[in-house]
């Protein structure tokens, strides 16, 4: 019968695919890959905006408790 470890490790690999196997540096193959994509450019941009008010709103909500 298999250990617990050697049960999870094939149920990893089942549910993942080899990206489950310990040590590879896949995140490193995505590093880059929507450069110069203009969808991303948007979401980017978006995101970037949405941080900016909540920013705005917390310095006006630490303002109001001074």
């Amino acid at each position: 019968m298999s250990t617990i470890e050697e049960r999870v490790q094939r149920l990893e690999k089942a549910v993942f695919g080899p990206s489950a196997e310990p040590g590879r540096d896949d995140w490193q193959k995505t590093v880059g890959m929507f450069r110069g994509d203009p969808v991303m450019k948007e979401v980017l941009d978006d995101v970037k905006a949405a941080r900016e008010r909540e920013r705005e709103e917390a310095r006006a909500d630490t303002g109001k408790n001074e």
